[in-house]
């Protein structure tokens, strides 16, 4: 008699398990989708030639908290490196991430160098 309730017990446990792992990818892909990172490099990164190592607004590190360096680095393009001073954009990401970026890592069309 016990073995059944076990079993059952397992499956209801398997499925919880499965529908709390899709629910955070979803919700992971929703704030992915929503760093537009040509906007987030207009208003938290200086320009090349600007004032590097600047503390970051709020808003800025709230748009990068909890995201992962693909996401953070899927819209960097050759555009965006060429205006933007790119050791400011690593500072930023790091500062509200918590080192995210490493000297190395791929960043779009940018290597970290700092």
């Amino acid at each position: 008699m016990a073995a059944p309730t076990i079993r059952c017990l397992a499956l209801i446990v398997l499925t919880i398990i499965v529908l709390w792992d899709s629910n955070i990818h979803e919700v992971y892909a929703r704030k992915c989708q929503a760093l537009d990172t040509s906007s987030f490099m207009s208003k938290c990164v200086h320009g090349k030639g600007g004032p590097e190592y600047i503390k970051p607004s709020n808003f800025c590190c709230l748009s990068v908290s909890n995201l992962t360096v693909p996401c953070i680095c899927k819209g960097v393009s050759k555009e965006l490196v060429n205006l933007y001073n790119m050791d400011d954009f690593t500072f930023v990401v790091n500062y509200c991430s918590g080192s995210l970026l490493k000297p190395g890592d791929k960043c779009g069309s940018y290597t970290i160098e700092k």
